[in-house]
């Protein structure tokens, strides 16, 4: 059972697919080791319990408030151990991968949460879809001007805030103060390591992640050294979980009792490894499940695969974005990518809201190139997040949506005796969508040809429409437009209407 739940409404995420791998080793983070040594000293462990008292007492669990204003982290990159300059393409575009994932996931956009849904639908008293997180507001990016004085601008891969052999973990000095440092090594005998609220006074320290662990969006690339290679923990996640780290958030398996500090996550004694599964007819997974309740395996702060890490809950971001807000980051370091959600509303040719049909397929249209993939695999309650890791920003992006399933779907003969009806000019349609529906052969005009199609498709003896698909989708404020650019993201909720129509059902 919960410990509590709160009413929250999940916003976004893009793609379902759950991409399992059989695990290779076990996920590996030093924190707390670290900050048990760190808590040694009696001065740091009075600070920090200080300062853990204050950040607490400055939130209200019961509470959310609204994300008006993002909170901006500039991110910079440290590469060491055998890591080199001799690809700085690869340098640069991992960087980018890895602030984009983080991103998504601090954001609540992630793909693998339509996978926590899916169990919130089947086991709702166990895995309450109210903990989800609506997105935090803190926001990362790759700092890419000025820089401090103190780095030479040489030092600098690419103009931006990359550095190659110039500083090592746990501290990039005062001069990269402001900043989230992340440390890239290789041969460590972990995947990652953050200093337990870190974020709290961001003086040079940072997140260190193995050079294998480093990325998490596309193919692995070679600088001196593969980065972003070692599957099972090649999408990123392991910067999602120490930067959790960094910003206050213990692993949900510190004990039973609410050891975690985090009242709407499950007790946990014992981290859970690989990918868990839930048998949807008892709701129970098989988790190490150790303290009588179901394990929140899933959660970014387990040991779980890359591909099985979901979410955080609601009152994990909150400790977040109270420790990004005490924090002291710097502003004006460069410029984050501004995104928006795109919300569709779906409709039928009377203006009703409806479903959208499925195996509905939606396509992006790139200057000459196509990508088609299913809507189920990038819509959350119809809306996506533009652009993510998933979709990288693109010029003149344009979108349009494809069906030709279950032709002979609702139509019947009094199909056809409304179009032969509108034909013969006795009853005449009286909604535009009727006609676009009626024209089956896509000539631009209705006539005999149009009902002889449509008798041949409801007889079975075509299998489809002469001139069309099964369905048509038509984009609000444009004439008979199909294919919509997408408009330009801002920041804010976009809303696109969509009326879908089933060709040859004119009722």
């Amino acid at each position: 059972m919960m410990k509590r739940t709160k009413l929250v409404y999940t916003l976004v995420l893009l793609l379902p697919f759950l991409i399992t791998y059989e695990s290779q080793a076990q996920r590996t983070c030093g924190t707390d080791i670290y900050h048990a040594k760190c808590m040694e000293d009696e001065r740091f462990a009075k600070q920090f319990d200080t300062a853990q008292k204050v950040l607490h007492a400055n939130i209200d669990f019961l509470k959310k408030s609204a994300c008006n204003d993002p909170i901006l982290i500039p991110v910079a990159v440290h590469f060491n151990g055998n890591i080199d300059d001799s690809d700085p393409t690869c340098l640069i575009n991992k960087s980018f991968q890895q602030i984009e994932v983080m991103n998504a996931d601090f954001g609540a956009y992630n793909f693998e949460i339509i996978s926590f849904l899916e169990l919130a639908n089947a086991c709702p008293d166990t895995y309450a879809a109210e903990v989800l997180s609506q997105g935090s507001c803190i926001q990362f990016y790759l700092a890419s001007k000025n820089h401090p004085d103190c780095q030479a601008a040489s030092d600098l891969i690419g103009g931006f805030a990359i550095t190659v052999g110039k500083h090592s973990w746990p501290n990039a000095s005062d001069c990269w103060s402001g900043y989230l440092n992340i440390f890239v090594e290789n041969d460590l005998d972990h995947l990652g390591l953050a200093p337990l609220f870190g974020g709290l006074n961001p003086n040079g320290n940072g997140i260190q992640i193995a050079a294998g662990a480093f990325g998490g969006i596309g193919s692995s690339c070679t600088s001196g050294v593969p980065l972003d290679s070692n599957v099972p923990f090649h999408l990123g996640r392991t910067g999602t979980h120490e930067a959790g780290h960094y910003f206050g958030l213990r692993h949900v398996f510190e004990g039973c009792g609410n050891a975690d500090q985090i009242e709407d996550t499950p007790d946990q004694e014992e981290s859970n490894t690989g990918s868990p599964l839930v048998d949807f007819s008892d709701c129970i997974s098989d988790a190490i499940n150790s303290c009588g309740s179901q394990d929140f395996f899933f959660s970014f702060l387990d040991y779980v695969d890359d591909a099985s890490m979901w979410i955080f809950t609601d009152d994990q971001c909150q400790v977040m974005e109270q420790t990004a807000m005490m924090g002291a980051f710097l502003s004006d370091k460069g410029s984050p990518i501004v995104r928006s959600k795109y919300q569709f509303e779906f409709v039928d040719i009377n203006n009703n809201p409806i479903t959208l049909p499925e195996e509905t397929k939606i396509i992006f249209h790139v200057n000459t190139q196509t990508d088609t993939l299913s809507p189920v695999d990038l819509f959350l309650e119809n809306s996506l997040v533009y652009p993510s890791p998933y979709i990288p920003p693109l010029q003149d992006l344009k979108i349009s949506f494809y069906n030709d399933t279950n032709v002979t779907h609702s139509l019947s003969a009094l199909d056809l005796l409304a179009i032969q009806k509108h034909i013969l000019n006795i009853q005449p349609f009286t909604n535009p969508f009727q006609s676009l529906a009626a024209d089956t052969n896509n000539s631009g005009s209705l006539s005999a040809l149009d009902l002889l199609d449509v008798q041949k498709v409801l007889l079975a003896i075509n299998p489809a429409f002469a001139g069309k698909a099964s369905y048509s989708f038509y984009f609000e404020n444009c004439s008979n437009c199909q294919i919509l650019t997408l408009p330009a993201p801002d920041g804010s909720v976009q809303n696109i209407k969509v009326t879908v129509v089933k060709n040859g059902n004119v009722n």
